[in-house]
């Protein structure tokens, strides 16, 4: 028979028609007294255990029922469960004990059986003084082993971007914050892999009486358009807090995991050409057709992503997202010495010394459109010291050439767009910085940005920043042309615009062939390897 509980342990059985002493061991509940259900040491004296098939010793056993604290006498039973992991250790073998026993501890197999089995011990019998050697016997054991197991609850939760952290992430009641049909498991190295459970709204799942131990989540939202931000878990036994997908489940305990999720994040994509970072690329996609970094261009080709430590486009924790770079996956991992640009272009046409003071370069706050000043072959580059802002609408038009060194910080304060074969570069000694107001709407991929924009400096802090969402009307930035620079600030977010950032990228970058044949002939023959971003 078989109790869960505490434990007692009863010592003296006897045979009625054979007497022997047996040493027996069961569990009993917390509540139960010590039995007591034998009057004297011959006893007892109205129970009769007949030998069964496969288990010729079989002894009676004083002992409470399975549910009730009621004790009585009972045989124990032979039931043909094999399996040894299924049974305690036999109570074992002294002088004077002639049988012990091992109780049940798996009811799938033996249900809350007892077996007994013979010692064999005398003073001239195997075993004894005289005789052969017994083999050995099982150390002799007071309580049975207690299983290690708690309890691990698990949910996914839709988070604020303003508040993402753990304390937020906790507060979120499960009547709010829903994200229903996420799927949660553990990966394989955890101490146990119970099957998924899909959540049900904000609702925890619950894998009850798993295996102690340490543990890592896997959880699964329903589409790629929710991106994961963090997991917080808590130990609600002592109340302890830490942050990660990894945490130990103690005995006895109950751990908790609450998983921030934001409907969709701010992500950037290029359409047409390579993309190259030294550092690493990161661009979570959401559930968009087509679900690729770089999408294909004019020629129906995508660019080559090249990195030089890591990529990511799958807010999965366990996913990098490598069939996400473009419809053929073109990628390279590997690093390039580092160039100034600026300097190297500004050697390459003649290193001007006379900065540009006239009309419209008179006032830097605000320059307006500047004439054509290059043409295919010849150049002779406006030149600016100090920061540059551009003012209104600037259009260049057929066979026009504008080649602008700026050696300060430039910001775009309007559009600069290229109709036909017109062709403008700015090659900046600072940041490139794209004004608030300077964008399109969350859908369109009209370019409000067109040309060549080059951002690097001595010190490699050059960079390019696409600017803020603020209105509907200008929440993305779209350019086309080739972009190069130290960084790239990516700061535009289209949540609340539109379709919000499960439909579009707040930053689309598209590679514009074409400049390649208008730019001056000073750029082409450069050994220049020109990206359209470089994230």
């Amino acid at each position: 028979m078989r109790c869960i509980g505490g434990f007692i342990v009863i010592a003296l059985l006897i045979a009625l028609f054979t007497p022997r002493i047996v040493q027996a061991q069961y569990p009993s509940p917390t509540a139960c007294e010590p039995v007591t259900c034998y009057s004297q040491v011959g006893g007892p004296e109205t129970i009769d255990c007949p030998a069964q098939t496969g288990n010729p010793y079989s002894f009676p056993v004083c002992n409470h029922g399975p549910t009730t604290c009621t004790a009585k006498w009972s045989c124990t039973q032979f039931t043909g469960c094999t399996d040894n992991t299924a049974w305690s250790q036999w109570s074992g073998c002294a002088e004077g004990i002639e049988g012990e026993t091992r109780y049940c501890i798996n009811e799938a197999c033996c249900g809350n059986a007892a077996e007994a089995r013979i010692c064999n011990w005398s003073p001239t019998g195997p075993g004894g003084p005289g005789g052969a050697t017994a083999p050995p016997a099982d150390p002799p054991t007071n309580t049975p082993s207690v299983p290690q197991i708690g309890d691990i609850q698990v949910r996914a939760v839709q988070v604020d971007p303003a508040n993402t952290s753990c304390a937020a992430i906790r507060a979120i009641p499960t009547t709010s914050g829903q994200v229903n049909g996420a799927t949660h498991q553990f990966t394989l190295s955890s101490a146990s892999q119970p099957a998924a459970q899909a959540q049900v709204g904000a609702n925890y799942v619950t894998f009850s009486s798993v295996t102690a131990g340490s543990y890592t989540v896997d959880p699964s939202p329903p589409t790629a358009d929710w991106a994961y931000v963090r997991a917080c878990t808590t130990n609600l036994d002592n109340g302890t807090y830490s942050e990660s997908l990894s945490r130990t489940l103690p005995a006895g305990a109950i751990l908790r995991w609450d998983i921030g999720y934001t409907l969709g994040t701010a992500w950037v994509q290029a359409q047409g050409g390579d993309v190259y970072s030294s550092g690493a690329i990161r661009s979570y996609l959401p559930a968009v057709t087509p679900r690729a970094f770089i999408t294909d261009g004019t020629g129906g080709y995508p660019g080559v992503m090249t990195y030089g430590t890591s990529y990511d486009f799958d807010s999965d924790p366990y996913v990098a997202g490598a069939d996400l770079v473009s419809a053929d996956n073109w990628q390279v991992n590997t690093t390039r010495a580092s160039v100034n640009y600026y300097d190297y272009f500004y050697r390459r046409f003649g290193a001007p010394t006379t900065p540009t003071t006239e009309a419209p370069f008179n006032n830097l706050l605000a320059v307006t459109q500047p004439v054509s000043n290059c043409t295919e072959s010849t150049c002779s580059p406006y030149y600016v010291v100090g920061d540059m802002t551009t003012s209104g609408t600037w259009s260049v038009g057929a066979n026009e050439r504008v080649v602008i060194f700026v050696d300060g910080n430039l910001t775009l304060g309007g559009r600069v767009n290229i109709t036909s074969n017109g062709f403008i570069a700015f090659i900046v000694n600072g940041t490139i910085t794209v004004a608030d107001t300077v964008g399109t709407t969350a859908s369109s991929t009209t370019p409000v940005i067109e040309g060549i924009y080059i951002a690097t400096t001595a010190g490699q802090a050059g960079s390019i920043n696409t600017g803020n969402s603020l209105a509907a009307a200008t929440a993305r930035f779209v350019g086309q042309g080739m972009f190069i620079a130290n960084g790239f600030l990516l700061q535009r977010d289209l949540e609340g615009f539109g379709t919000g950032n499960t439909g579009n990228a707040a930053e689309l970058f598209i590679y514009n062939p074409q400049l390649l044949l208008t730019m001056p002939d000073a750029m082409k023959e450069l050994s220049v390897t020109w990206q359209e971003v470089s994230p």
